[in-house]
């Protein structure tokens, strides 16, 4: 069973080197470690190894031969995300569940960016708890001062 490196790069079969570049690029700037955290995801994996492929002229050949001749040749989803439109929003009952990796896009995918999210969550929640006891405590203060 063969993986389908264009379909991986979301390219078609006939892609010159430089569409392959490009969407290469595109998604090795969006999974690239350092933009997320250090940890280097599957998905970044995969895709090195299909521009490994698909890059050199011998290794593309001989991967589009065998493509030719293996029938069960496998699509590899690429995820996809798209900001929220109106269009999206029609309000059906089978949308009552969200999936975290569609609602929260592609940065979503390793557990180094959700551990950085809940981490900010929780330092924005002790900043509020903290800016309301100052300001009590300064209401509290204002308020004793007699002469």
């Amino acid at each position: 069973m063969m993986i389908d490196h264009y379909g991986r790069l979301g390219v078609t079969r006939t892609a010159t080197h430089d569409e392959i570049r490009s969407a290469y690029r595109r998604l090795a700037q969006r999974l690239h470690p350092d933009t997320h955290g250090g940890v280097v995801s599957a998905e970044m994996v995969a895709i090195n190894e299909a521009w490994r492929v698909l890059s050199d002229k011998a290794r593309r050949s001989d991967y589009d031969a065998n493509l030719r001749t293996d029938t069960t040749t496998t699509t590899v989803p690429t995820a996809q995300w798209a900001p929220w439109s109106a269009d999206d929003d029609d309000d059906d009952a089978d949308d009552d569940f969200v999936d975290d990796d569609s609602f929260l896009g592609p940065m979503a995918e390793t557990v180094a960016v959700r551990r950085w999210m809940v981490l900010i969550t929780f330092t924005m929640i002790a900043a509020a708890v903290l800016l309301t006891a100052l300001f009590v405590y300064a209401f509290m203060r204002s308020g004793t001062t007699t002469p």
